[in-house]
């Protein structure tokens, strides 16, 4: 019996379930600028509940965003 959707008879690059980025961007790369962005938002979050203005929180988010990414240079150099 033959069913239309049958995997056998399809070519190998339809089969497979792979993902791709279509950006170009590698799945690295989203995940070191996911982690900056984590550690900046968790500074922002303190500073929020902490009662501080807004001021203070944007303050508090730019320097979690600065710590991030020496944290990730950091990690990045010591990994190589």
């Amino acid at each position: 019996m033959a069913f239309p959707n049958d995997a056998r008879k399809r070519p190998a690059a339809t089969v497979s379930r792979r993902k791709v980025p279509e950006s170009g961007q590698s799945m690295g790369a989203r995940l070191q600028a996911g982690f900056v962005v984590l550690v900046g938002l968790s500074g922002g979050l303190m500073a929020l509940f902490g009662g501080g203005s807004v001021l203070v929180v944007g303050v508090a988010m730019v320097g979690g965003l600065a710590v991030g990414s020496g944290l990730l240079w950091y990690l990045r150099w010591i990994v190589r």
